[in-house]
């Protein structure tokens, strides 16, 4: 009986379950903590702690945070010298150096992020958005055709997809996820317009299915709207 009820106390966490809720702490700490407090108090522990790969970590995405792209790159380069294989803190460093108008770096964090952990959404987010502006489409769409398997509505996804099959010459694609963009930001009008469109160029059966059922939801939601207008 003994045995039972001590099976259902709560058991300490382990080592490694600590270890990564610190780290989860810190990032959330570090990106949506009051700015200039966190900024003072990592500071100052970088200059008791100088190799600590957390405290390098957190005050590399607080520089990032304020703008300071280049020295939060180096801070995070520090933390990745302890932590060669983590692929939050590529994908941190590619989103950083991607921020800052470093392409190629950024895009070599966010392939190697990307060979760790294939389904990460900010990788594969980032990486989309590093080769459009890096004239690229081709690539980009690879990358938001994969991110949107596992989370379609993702940020403005809709809208670089747009941007990315737009570039490719795929007009139909173009002007559907540009219609789901304004669908997204409850513009209903636009999203209307641009649904047409696409489905006036669209070839492909699959594709013509899906804007069809958009466009059919997009009228009847803002037929409501005009019936209930708020």
């Amino acid at each position: 009986a003994w045995v039972e009820r001590q099976k259902k106390l709560p058991q300490r966490p382990s080592k490694e379950d600590q270890i990564a809720f610190n780290w989860i702490r810190t990032r959330i700490k570090a990106l949506y903590g009051e700015k200039e407090q966190e900024l003072a108090m990592f500071s100052q522990e970088l200059k008791e702690n100088p190799g600590d790969p957390l405290l390098n970590y957190g005050y590399g995405l607080l520089l990032a945070r304020s703008g300071r792209y280049a020295e939060a790159a180096e801070y995070l380069q520090k933390t990745l010298s302890k932590r060669a294989f983590d692929p939050q803190v590529l994908v941190d460093l590619g989103r950083v150096y991607f921020k800052g108008g470093q392409l190629s770096q950024s895009l070599e964090a966010l392939k190697g992020a990307l060979i760790i952990a294939p389904d990460n959404i900010d990788g594969l987010y980032f990486l989309g958005q590093a080769y459009l502006t890096q004239k690229n489409p081709s690539e980009a769409v690879i990358a938001f055709e994969k991110l949107a398997e596992k989370n379609p509505n993702y940020r403005d996804l809709a809208y670089f997809s747009s941007q990315a099959y737009g570039q490719t010459g795929k007009m139909a694609s173009a002007y559907y996820h540009l219609g789901r963009y304004h669908y997204q930001k409850g513009k209903m009008n636009l999203a209307v317009g641009q649904l047409e469109k696409a489905l006036a160029l669209v070839n492909d059966n699959d594709l013509k299915i899906e804007i069809k059922t958009l466009l059919e939801k997009v009228r009847s939601e803002r037929t409501d709207q005009r019936k209930n207008p708020s």
